[in-house]
């Protein structure tokens, strides 16, 4: 099943009334621009899908205010296609408009896939991939010794999409493009207004999801090329595969 790294829509400002918290926005000339009392800044404010996103706009000055509420505002429309009160963290950055926003949101989604190492995913070549045997290889890794990844279904078809994409490149060429998106996951997190993650935190996303799937430890911690028999991960981990177990319970009957 494809899965991806979901941003939910998230309120940063302070915790308050809604009488006190209406009573510091100041309303401008302008619908989608208003301003905070207490630091002066102005903020772009939409609605997405039924949500109101507030963006600080990082200025006190209202004509330049008025200026970057137009990338904010064109920002936020390709939001407005998606359903629902998430939004997938991939198919914000593939649609930013930036350069290389495609690249960027394929290297998102191979983190997410894999549990590799953004170091560990930099070096993985054409080569590396068996879709015969359905194996990763990933050759250069942090301890310095190599391991086998399973190809699940997400990463098989994110790889299989990305070679009908790039047929004739050479097999001993890197299967990314780019090697590093943090500023395109930053910018992801700040369009919803979602705490900023990072490119680690989609190795835990892949351990998470691996576990809640119902992946033994000792697997996943293979998989994620740790050396200590599952010893780190059940300590990360294993509250996550005892809450798994208590849902299992709640199936058995006699």
């Amino acid at each position: 099943m494809y899965t991806a790294w979901f941003f939910s829509y998230e309120n940063a400002l302070p915790s308050l009334t809604k009488r006190r918290a209406d009573a510091e926005w100041v309303k401008t000339p302008y619908s989608n621009l208003i301003r905070y009392k207490p630091s002066g800044n102005y903020f772009g404010r939409v609605r997405v899908n039924g949500k109101l996103i507030r963006r600080s706009l990082e200025t006190r000055v209202l004509t330049v205010a008025k200026l970057k509420l137009s990338d904010f505002l064109q920002d936020h429309r390709r939001l407005a296609v998606n359903k629902g009160q998430s939004v997938n963290g991939d198919v914000i950055i593939e649609t930013s408009g930036a350069g290389q926003a495609k690249d960027c949101a394929n290297l998102f989604r191979f983190l997410a896939f894999s549990g590799l190492r953004i170091d560990e995913a930099r070096h993985v070549l054409w080569n590396d991939l068996d879709f015969d045997k359905g194996l990763l290889h990933a050759r250069i890794t942090k301890n310095g010794k190599d391991r086998e990844i399973p190809l699940n279904s997400s990463l098989r078809q994110l790889f299989e999409q990305m070679r009908l994409e790039r047929p004739k490149e050479s097999p001993d060429k890197s299967v990314m493009q780019v090697f590093e998106c943090q500023k395109s996951i930053d910018r992801a997190a700040r369009l919803v207004g979602a705490k900023r993650i990072t490119h680690h935190d989609l190795r835990h996303l892949f351990a998470t999801r691996c576990i809640e799937a119902g992946v033994d430890i000792p697997t996943v911690s293979r998989w994620l090329g740790h050396q200590d028999g599952g010893a780190l991960c059940m300590k990360t981990y294993g509250h996550l595969r005892d809450e798994h177990g208590q849902r299992e319970a709640l199936k058995v009957s006699f």
